[in-house]
């Protein structure tokens, strides 16, 4: 109503449009009633909230669990007077005062004498930001008074609710057991699935299908199953750092926060209300990474409670989970490709050939003679597995070094400069600064009063341009952060290619094939295991033909081997075409609508050249 209102106002009759204003001047009037219950008090107003642009999310689509209700912004009631920023802040300021009054309850439950409701303390200073408001309201002038409010609210209370020192805790977890910083986590998580897979293959009830190694998808993994498989990987890495008191302490925090579980949906309906604008730079392709570590799709989640939900929502922790199985599916397949190497009994002429006296004699020569034929066929059929191998192990080694060398590191270093100053990025800049700082004091004793030669006057450690100090530093605001670490993550999410849907699939693909190519080498494996014991030691196993299974296991084989090579230069063809897309201009991430917010400029790749000419270093691209 007030919009059209507002449009009827543009008329050439006077007297209409006096009549407009003043109906438009009622309608703000109402609305200010119900934004002021909002913002100075926390709550929707008691008539019309079915109207009102905020609006109570309900309990089974909330991704937090903070204690206090989730609100949301209704996009359709949202008046167009309301800027996306001005409405973000409406909705912070709002969730905020709510956060403070349940901290103010708990401490209500503990001391009622001398307790005074939080959200009133600012009650007076708030409203007079509201009160300036005239009719009829400009866009600027709102965003103007819920700024004020914010900062006002930020200032004087946010900051010890939510300090920045719990923040950086926070992301620093995100960053080691997610972003996979931590390398041995990886490693640790991606081994304790596979042995617990091998296990249950073990079992007497999945004896008959060894052999069928595209049945591994019809496994069905119990909750308890996927728990255990992370209660073993804390174990794990609790051995690996005994003694250190700074791990031990970082992995007790991440093991309280972080839950393995099985995803109860492909993916999490976004929510219907648009937050801002910042929030369309979430748009991941729609292929999914989770299902890849065990049979089964699961989720890696971060429980976070008040009032770190005001710092990271829900749509965080859905990229966060989208990016950690994204990359633990490419250090999974680099793994499981190097591990091909470790059976030596496809690399080798194993057992050792007969010596002397047996080699001496024409039984021992037939023998010696039919083994080195056995062993020369293998090898031929090997070889184009092999090369296979090592060009898709090359290919994801450089492309999960290009991911968490440059792109990860990258971003994080950049976001942490912004978002706490004083806070080193680089590790050798204190050793520098303490060396420098040494070699002047040194420098100084020794000239004294030394005389300048240029200015005449004398050097003097007094000089305010010799002690430059430092600047002031305001603190960032909760909703700035919030907002500048959704720009953060958009910004990784592009540089590592999960918006585009080509590159996605082609990646899923090839991975897919990749499981496929090394469950068919352990099946050659074991095929020419059981012909060896037959024809060499006259072990026969009355089960299988030993001499038909190799030969369906090789031709299975290389038909993964084919499917492999396809999805390789699948894959590569559109490396090549990010490359060229995403080097044109020099603006990087701005070219992709990733820009910039209060002073934080996210990092920005200019293109992926270089892991192209690695690549064309090692004969893949085009080969």
């Amino acid at each position: 109503m007030m919009d059209k209102l507002r449009e009827e106002a543009q008329t050439g009759y006077p007297d209409l449009e006096e009549i407009a204003l003043d109906l438009v001047q009622v309608t703000e009037t109402a609305w200010l009633r119900q934004l002021s219950t909002w913002v100075l008090y926390g709550r929707l107003p008691a008539f019309g909230a079915e109207d009102f642009m905020i609006a109570l999310v309900d309990e089974g689509d909330q991704g937090v669990d903070s204690g206090t209700p989730e609100y949301a912004i209704v996009a359709g009631l949202m008046p167009k007077l309301v800027t996306s920023s001005a409405a973000s802040s409406i909705l912070f300021v709002g969730r905020s005062l709510n956060h403070i009054r349940a901290q103010g309850n708990t401490l209500s439950s503990l001391d009622q004498s001398s307790f005074t409701s939080p959200e009133l303390a600012l009650l007076p200073a708030h409203l007079r930001h509201l009160s300036a408001l005239s009719s009829p309201i400009s866009s600027s002038s709102l965003s103007s008074a819920i700024s004020a409010i914010r900062a006002s609210l930020s200032k004087n209370m946010l900051q010890q609710l939510l300090p920045l020192p719990k923040i950086l805790d926070i992301l620093s977890v995100l960053r080691d057991y997610f972003l996979l910083e931590r390398g041995e986590f990886a490693i640790a998580l991606i081994t304790e699935a596979d042995e617990h897979l091998k296990a249950r293959w073990r079992r007497p009830e999945h004896a008959s299908q060894d052999q069928a190694s595209d049945k591994l998808t019809a496994v069905l993994i119990k909750e308890g199953e996927v728990t255990a498989v992370l209660a073993r990987t804390w174990a794990t890495l609790s051995s690996f750092h005994a003694g250190d008191d700074e791990d031990d302490d970082a992995d007790d925090l991440a093991r309280d926060l972080i839950d393995l579980s099985i995803s109860k949906s492909p993916t999490r309906a976004p929510p219907t209300p648009a937050r801002s604008s910042s929030d369309e730079h979430y748009a991941l392709a729609d292929v999914q990474f989770n299902d890849l570590l065990l049979s089964t799709p699961t989720t890696l989640s971060l429980y976070v409670s008040s009032p770190l939900d005001l710092f990271i929502t829900p749509r965080d922790l859905d990229s966060y989970t989208a990016i950690h199985s994204y990359l633990l599916s490419i250090r999974r397949g680099h793994l499981k490709l190097t591990h091909l190497w470790k059976r030596t009994t496809l690399r080798r002429d194993h057992p050792s050939p007969l010596g002397p006296p047996h080699s001496n004699t024409s039984t021992g020569q037939a023998s010696l003679q039919q083994r080195r034929a056995r062993a020369n066929a293998r090898a031929r059929g090997m070889r184009k597995v092999w090369a296979t191998s090592s060009a898709a192990a090359f290919l994801l080694a450089e492309v999960g070094e290009y991911f968490q060398g440059q792109v990860v590191k990258g971003s994080w270093k950049t976001f942490l400069s912004w978002l706490d100053t004083s806070v080193r990025t680089d590790e050798e800049a204190g050793t520098r600064h303490e060396t420098a700082q040494n070699r002047d004091r040194n420098h100084d004793d020794d000239v004294g009063d030394e005389v300048d030669l240029w200015t005449g006057r004398k050097a003097s450690s007094s000089d305010p341009r010799q002690a430059p100090s430092a600047p002031d530093r305001t603190p960032h605001d909760p909703e700035t952060l919030s907002r500048a670490h959704r720009l953060y993550l958009s910004s990784l999410t592009h540089a590592l290619f999960l918006t585009d849907l080509a590159f996605t699939s082609a990646l899923r693909a090839f991975l897919r094939s990749l499981d496929h190519l090394v469950a068919c080498v352990a099946r050659v494996d074991a095929a020419q295991k059981t012909l060896d014991l037959e024809t060499d030691s006259g072990v026969v196993d009355t089960d299988v033909d030993g001499a038909v299974e190799e030969r369906r296991a090789m031709r299975a084989l290389l038909g993964a081997d084919e499917a492999v090579h396809a999805d390789l230069g699948t894959l590569l063809g559109r490396l090549r075409e990010l490359d060229g897309e995403r080097s044109v201009g020099s603006s990087g991430g701005a070219a992709h609508g990733v820009g910039e917010f209060d002073g934080f400029v996210p990092w920005r790749s200019g293109g992926v050249d270089r892991l192209c000419m690695k690549l064309d270093f090692g004969s893949f691209v085009g080969g």
